[in-house]
Order: C-alpha cells, then sequence, then structure tokens
C-alpha cells in the first residue's frame, strides 16, 4: 500500500480555467497553473517574454505600477487577455487573467462604426479635410481633398507623405507657383509652414481658384489640415484693393492739382497786386497833382477806374486767402472757439456801431481742432455777412450758438441773423466761389466769402449749411471737430472708414 504523505498534493489554481501564474521580483514566472501553462507561461520564463513583442512595453509599466492592462500571449497571438497584478504576502506578484476578445472584438466593432459614421460625415462637407501623423504622412482624408486637387484613390493613400501630394501638384500643374519658385521653392514654402502650422497657406489653381490652408496640431504630434476654397474673398480682396489703389491715385492727382492751382492762385495774387498797386497810386497821384486841370468827367472817369482797382485788389487778396487755407503748415492743434469769437466781435466792433447792430454771442463755448487763423476768418466771413446784409427796416442782430456732440465728436456753432434771407434755390449757389446775388452797387463785396467759409470748414472735416427764407433771416450751421477724447468707433465704423 503506497504511503499518503507521498501523494502529491494538487494545485487548486489548477481547477480555474484562467490562468494564474506568481512572479518573482525579477519578473520571472515562479509558477502557473495549467491554464497560464497552457498559454505558453512556465516557471523560470521571463513573463515579459511570454507576451506578444508589441503589447510588452505597455505591459512593463502596467507591472511595475501595479496596474491591470490587456495584453496578448506569444502562443496565442489573436486573443486579448485581461490581466490583473496583486503584490503576494510571500513577495513577488501573483497574476490573474481573463480571455476578453469577445469584449475587444465588440469595442473594436463600436469604434471602426464610430470611424466609419465620422468618415462619412467628412466625406459630406464642404472643405477638404486631411489628417496626417507626426512625420507628415497621410491618415486619412474626405472626398473633397481629392477632387479638389484631382488626386485618385491610390495617390492620396494612407501612408503618402504631403510632399509627395505637393510633387504631383507642381507636375501636373494643378497649382501655381510663384515666378522664379520652382517646385522645390514652392514644397519648401509648404515644408516651412507646416513646421510653424501658424497662419494660413494659400495656393492658386490652376484653373483660378483660390485655397486656404489651416492646419493644426494634435496632441499626439500629427496635423489636422481644412483647406477651403476663398476665390470669392480673394477676387473681393483684389477688387477692393484696386479701387483703393485706385482712389489713392486719384486723390493724390487732385492733391497735386489743388498744390499747383494753390501755388498758382498764390503767385498770381501776389504778382498781379504789385501793378495793381502802381495803378492807384498813379491815379491818386493824378488826382492830387493835377484835379484842378482835369475836366468833371475825366475826374469821374479816374475815379471809377480806383475804384475798379480796389476791388480787384480786394478780389486777389480774397482769392490769396483762398488758397492759403490749409497751407498753413501748422499741425491742427486744440482751439478756443470762445477766444476766436471775442477776436471776431473786437474785429467788428467798429461795424457793429456803425450799424447799430447787436452781437450776442454763447457764454459757454467747446473747444475745436483746428487752425486759430482760419476760425477766425471763418466766423467773421460769416457774422460780417449777417451785418451787411441787413433788413433795411430793422437794426442787425446777430446771435451766435453752440453746443458739444460728444457723441459724434463735434461741436455744433449756429450764427443767427435777422437779415434779408436767402431764396431756398440759392442756398447751395452762395458757397460757390465768385458767386453773387446782389448787384455790386447794393452790396459790396468780391464773392469769396461764403466759398471761403466752405473751404476752412471742409479742411478742418466739417460741414456747413443754411437755413432760410427771404425777409426771415439766416442761420448758418457749422459742425467742427470736438477736441478732446474722441468717442469709441463701431467695428461698422472701422469698416466703413466712417
Amino acid at each position: 500500500m503506497q504511503d499518503a504523505a507521498a501523494t502529491p498534493t494538487p494545485d487548486p489554481y489548477d481547477l480555474l480555467p484562467d490562468p494564474v501564474l506568481r512572479l518573482d521580483p525579477a519578473g520571472r514566472v515562479t509558477s502557473a497553473n495549467r491554464a497560464a501553462a497552457a498559454l505558453g507561461v512556465m516557471p523560470g520564463l521571463s513573463f515579459l517574454d511570454c507576451l506578444r513583442a508589441d503589447d510588452r512595453t505597455a505591459s512593463e509599466a502596467a507591472l511595475r505600477l501595479a496596474l491591470p492592462f490587456d495584453a496578448r500571449f506569444a502562443t496565442l497571438p489573436e486573443r486579448w487577455w485581461w490581466l490583473r497584478p496583486t503584490a503576494a504576502a510571500c513577495g513577488g506578484t501573483v497574476v490573474i487573467g481573463a480571455d476578453v476578445t469577445s469584449r475587444r472584438a465588440g469595442e473594436r466593432s463600436g469604434r471602426r462604426n464610430a470611424v466609419e459614421h465620422v468618415l462619412t460625415a467628412l466625406d459630406e462637407i464642404h472643405d477638404a479635410f486631411v489628417i496626417y501623423d507626426r512625420d507628415g504622412r497621410l491618415v486619412v482624408c474626405n472626398r473633397r481633398f481629392r477632387a479638389l486637387y484631382g488626386y485618385t484613390e491610390e495617390e492620396a493613400r494612407p501612408g503618402v507623405h504631403f510632399r509627395e501630394l505637393g510633387e504631383i501638384d507642381v507636375r501636373r500643374g494643378n497649382v501655381i507657383v510663384g515666378d522664379g519658385e520652382g517646385m522645390e521653392g514652392y514644397l519648401e514654402r509648404k515644408a516651412e509652414y507646416r513646421r510653424r502650422l501658424t497662419g494660413t497657406f494659400d495656393v492658386l489653381l490652376k484653373d483660378g481658384r483660390w485655397i486656404q490652408t489651416r492646419d493644426r496640431r494634435m496632441p499626439d504630434g500629427g496635423f489636422v489640415s481644412i483647406q477651403t476654397e476663398v476665390t470669392e474673398s480673394r477676387r473681393a480682396e483684389a477688387a477692393l484693393k484696386a479701387a483703393k489703389d485706385a482712389a489713392e491715385a486719384a486723390l493724390r492727382d487732385v492733391e497735386a492739382a489743388n498744390a499747383q492751382l494753390g501755388q498758382f492762385a498764390y503767385v498770381a495774387s501776389h504778382d498781379l497786386r504789385e501793378p495793381l498797386r502802381m495803378v492807384i497810386s498813379y491815379l491818386d497821384l493824378l488826382q492830387r497833382r493835377h484835379a484842378g486841370a482835369l475836366a468833371p468827367e475825366a475826374l469821374e472817369f479816374m475815379t471809377h477806374a480806383r475804384d475798379g482797382a480796389q476791388r480787384m485788389n480786394q478780389l486777389l487778396l480774397d482769392l490769396l486767402a483762398y488758397s492759403r487755407v490749409g497751407r498753413g503748415g501748422d499741425a491742427p492743434a486744440e482751439v478756443a472757439v470762445a477766444q476766436v469769437l471775442g477776436a471776431v466781435a473786437a474785429n467788428l466792433e467798429l461795424a457793429l456801431r456803425e450799424s447799430g447792430g447787436a452781437l450776442v454771442l454763447p457764454e459757454a463755448v467747446p473747444a475745436v481742432v483746428g487752425a486759430r487763423p482760419e476760425l477766425v476768418s471763418l466766423f467773421q466771413n460769416l457774422i460780417g455777412n449777417a451785418l451787411k446784409y441787413r433788413h433795411p427796416d430793422r437794426p442787425p442782430r446777430v446771435e451766435v450758438t453752440a453746443e458739444a456732440d460728444p457723441a459724434a465728436g463735434r461741436a455744433v456753432f449756429r450764427v443767427a441773423d435777422n437779415g434779408i434771407g436767402i431764396e431756398p434755390r440759392f442756398h447751395e449757389r452762395i458757397f460757390q466761389i465768385f458767386q453773387r446775388l446782389h448787384p455790386r452797387g447794393r452790396y459790396e463785396g468780391t464773392g469769396i466769402g461764403l466759398a471761403l467759409c466752405r473751404r476752412i470748414v471742409e479742411h478742418h472735416g466739417g460741414t456747413i449749411r443754411v437755413e432760410s427764407e427771404p425777409g426771415a433771416g439766416s442761420t448758418f450751421t457749422v459742425a467742427l471737430p470736438l477736441a478732446g477724447p474722441r468717442p469709441k468707433r463701431s467695428a461698422a465704423d472701422e469698416l466703413l472708414g466712417a
């Protein structure tokens, strides 16, 4: 009869259908149940050597951290096992496994279905969509990408480098490369963009379409590339630039013409006044020395000639003032209009006294941005005209009001009188140079005063208009840039350049 003590004690783990094994601190197998042995796990072997080579790195990290992990054994590479390492009481590690192939297959199927849904959705979008790996090789793209550049499925296949696609583009003439750039220059420019992955990369296709590429880095080092047709916006930009260039050229021409005209007016006014002064001087001399020897008719002729010469001199002075607007050379500065109105009142004190008129000035007057001498000329012309064109049945009364409009960045001034008024059909004409509504015998003047006012106001970036009826007086409204902080501009104002 055999000794009962000699019968080996069966390993209870052999009764389990799943693998159970023990590892020493070095990671070698010290024992394995039958299920583990059936997978090629034998005592003395390195556990990691029993796994598929491409699963070992992740498994080693999980073992070191005592974290569960999925892996495949080298003897049965098509099946997945969930393996849970646990520290053993006697030292080392106990690893228990469970077959999770079916679960992994379900997950893989779900992922595959999700990927197919995503790819289907990508094929429906209007933009070209590409994913490249960290080495610049194509992972996936949609139909729009192939159609945009005329690639076959073989050409735009997974694994192809974006440089190869660029070579196809240049070789076929799909894209228009820059003058003197050539294939290498174009490819290097594209590679440099993809090294930086900032901004956009625009290309012109042979059919005239513009494509804008926007690439963005992904966490794994690869990048997503979205390519959009921007032909219409590029055309709009080109048209806008052409219009802007044309407008700037026209503005330069106008400025040059104005400069030449201003210079001509200045020279002509200055040079023409010299012979006029001589004519006036000789007429005065002739009248003083020979008045007694001349017939009354001759004296009358001399008086008319002298008056005409003086009017011509005044006309040239006014023309000179008109041509000098904006030519002072000083930068616009803050101007206290209250002081300007005070200076004008002092200049017109005699005219006010002779006409028996009244001038009412505002107490609170906003400051504006501009040139003080020109603003003195502006208000002196407006108030002087109010005194000149007074109503015969009443003494002149001129009232100046002022208000600030911070929202519009404007200071608004109104010069109102009780004079003879102006017919509405002449409201625009009076601002044109050399335009007179009344005969010279009734009202003196050269017809430049209000034209000068408009030129001054427009040079300051403002506006001027008149409201008037015959016999009911006139109100001239002037808007000038308000001094001080400007109002915030809206996005629409910025876009329109308002």
